[in-house]
């Protein structure tokens, strides 16, 4: 009886033959290998050497690792092994399932040896794009998360693969492709495309966090205080920054789409007209900025100050062009970007102001309070004679002035603006 029990012994125990043993798993298991085989299979299954992994059970009749998953699996993937505590992904934390949370060990019917689909695994913890609503991104979407992400564990956030940047570039690089770095928009130095954007899906276009013109303010806060105390330039008005400005990279200054004077000119083309006038002003060759802001509605009152900073308003020569009198609001009388009269005059002039009789309106000195009276008008103009103009107006509470120029202007009649 002794000699027996010891053959059976004998017989489940692997012999060594010069230190190699040579009992093989599969002299006691000869179906296990076709019952596991799949189209991908782990390396060590698939060659039969199933000590890489386990240690001879004998009369246990179970399974018997080497050591906790995740120690077996690191003697050959230390890249993952490696990884630090601060980085890994949860499920790799886990010290009694770990590596076998997705993966199958010894063959399994997708790549990387998973358990299941990427997208079954990850939405086992994370939302599912079923989920999302609105703006989708193409490879949540897809339920590609291995294309943005590292399953294993990143020192970058959200366990990317690289900082967010670079993996937008792999599918992005074509708009940026040839620009040079210091043409990207200046966006917090340590953020790329996510302090903007969302990487899975969003309720705004572009995958945007917020609508672009409150992401845009809230970097430039100078600007949303601006905004704040005065009109808007009338282009803004249900419009946002994009509508001017590139979000990722400049073309010109400021990140505009296109150079600036030709950007303004898009929209104003009565001034583009006006560069081809027979006189132009000087500034009109520069860019639009020189005078004007181009977020905000220059008021009547600022005007005066801008043409200051060239011209010398106190100068003598000029108050003696001027008829001795320190001009009010220059563009009155004058056209700021171009005209066929000299000095820029508006075309059409009332007959005083052209003949350069200002004491015809005007009280000595250049004081306005005649001006406030629509009885100075009524001395040249006979109101009942043009009835038909001006039905609509009640000259007890109506100005002239609230409708015509005093001095000049482009429109017939000294209109401030086209007739409507």
């Amino acid at each position: 009886m002794i000699g027996i029990l010891v053959g059976i012994i004998v017989a489940a125990l692997p012999l060594a033959v010069n230190g190699e043993e040579i009992k093989a798993c599969l002299d006691c298991h000869p179906g296990y290998y076709d019952d596991f085989e799949m189209e991908f299979n782990h390396a060590p299954f698939e060659q039969e050497d199933c000590y890489s992994c386990h240690r001879f059970h004998g009369f246990r009749n179970a399974v018997e690792l080497d050591g906790p998953i995740r120690i077996i699996c690191g003697r050959c993937h230390v890249d993952i092994s490696e990884i630090s505590d601060d980085f890994i992904h949860q499920p790799i934390a886990d010290e009694d399932a770990s590596c076998t949370n997705c993966h199958d060990p010894h063959s399994s019917e997708f790549p990387g040896l998973l358990s299941r689909p990427v997208d079954s695994l990850c939405t086992e913890c994370h939302d599912s794009p079923a989920d999302a609503s609105g703006t989708i991104h193409a490879p949540y979407g897809d339920a590609s998360c291995i294309v943005c992400h590292d399953p294993h564990g990143s020192p970058f956030g959200s366990n990317f693969l690289m900082p967010p940047e670079y993996i937008c570039l792999e599918c992005h690089v074509n708009d940026f492709e040839g620009l040079d770095p210091g043409m990207l928009h200046a966006v917090d130095e340590e953020q790329g495309c996510d302090k903007c954007h969302n990487g899975h899906e969003s309720s705004h276009r572009s995958l945007l966090k917020a609508e672009p013109e409150q992401l845009c303010l809230d970097c430039h806060a100078s600007m949303k205080a601006e905004l704040e105390t005065a009109p808007k330039h009338s282009i803004l008005e249900g419009e946002d920054c994009l509508i001017c400005h590139k979000p990722h990279f400049m073309l010109s200054g400021g990140h505009l789409i296109s150079d600036e004077k030709e950007l303004c000119l898009t929209c104003h083309d009565d001034i583009a007209e006006l560069m081809q006038a027979k006189v132009v002003h000087a500034a009109v060759e520069d860019n639009c900025t020189v005078c004007h802001n181009p977020h905000l509605q220059m008021s009547p009152d600022s005007q005066s100050g801008i043409c200051a900073d060239c011209h010398d308003l106190e100068d003598e020569s000029f108050i003696d062009s001027h008829y001795g009198l320190t001009p009010g609001i220059c563009t009155d009388c004058h056209n700021p970007h171009g005209s066929s009269e000299a000095k820029l005059i508006r075309p059409i002039s009332h007959v005083p102001f052209a003949e350069g009789e200002c004491d015809a309106c005007h009280d000595q000195g250049g004081s306005d309070d005649r001006l406030q009276d629509n009885e100075l008008c009524l001395d040249c103009h006979d109101f009942e004679t043009e009835g038909k103009i001006h039905s609509e107006v009640d000259l007890s509470t109506d100005k002239c002035l609230d409708c015509h120029a005093s001095h000049a202007s482009k429109q017939p009649g000294l209109l401030r603006s086209k007739a409507k």
